[in-house]
This record gives structure tokens, C-alpha cells and sequence, in this order.
């Protein structure tokens, strides 16, 4: 149940993030939806002519620069997560990573 909300009143906390690279233009963006304080501060990081990443749930504030570095070493996206030493647990992490081929 969220702080704030009666006893009475069940509230249901709904997090989403997204990371898109637009292939006629190249350009990417990274956002996050969600009813917690914030996240816009934790969630999202992105790179110039790199990449974006997204990571929420319980954050890791070291998964984005470490997953843009790879990224921007060689690394595809789905190897920085790798790389990166994203330990994704179901419920617990979550992370997203968009290069500028994927």
C-alpha cells in the first residue's frame, strides 16, 4: 500500500520506463512513468550519440553511467548490461538499455 493512502484504501504503485532509438533520425530517449517521487532522478540516463538506459525498481544509480560506458567502448546493448554487472532479479530490478543499432 502507498504512504499517504487511508487504511481502507488500496492504491496500487505501477512503475514504467521505456528506451527507443528512432531509426530515421538516430535519436534516442529514455522516460519513466510512475507515482513515486522522483524517479525522473534515478531512473532514466542517457548519452548523446551513445545510448539510453532505464533502470527502476530498486535503482542502481552506477547501471546507467556503467551501462553508457560499455555502450560507448564498443559494447552492444544487450552486452553493457552484461558488462555493466546488471544483476536483474524478477521484482526487484529492472533495466532496459537502447544502443544506437538497437
Amino acid at each position: 500500500m502507498f504512504e499517504g493512502a487511508r487504511q481502507d484504501q488500496a492504491v496500487n504503485i505501477v512503475t514504467y520506463s521505456i528506451v527507443a532509438r528512432d531509426p530515421g533520425t538516430g535519436l534516442l530517449g529514455v522516460a519513466v512513468q510512475t507515482a513515486m517521487f522522483a524517479a525522473g532522478a534515478s531512473v532514466p540516463w542517457a548519452r548523446a550519440g551513445v545510448g539510453a538506459v532505464a533502470t527502476q525498481a530498486i535503482t542502481e544509480g552506477a547501471y546507467g553511467p556503467r551501462c553508457l560506458d560499455a555502450i560507448q567502448s564498443g559494447a552492444s546493448a544487450p552486452a553493457a548490461l552484461a558488462l555493466a554487472g546488471v544483476a536483474l532479479t524478477r521484482g526487484r530490478q529492472h533495466a532496459a538499455v537502447c544502443d544506437q543499432t538497437h
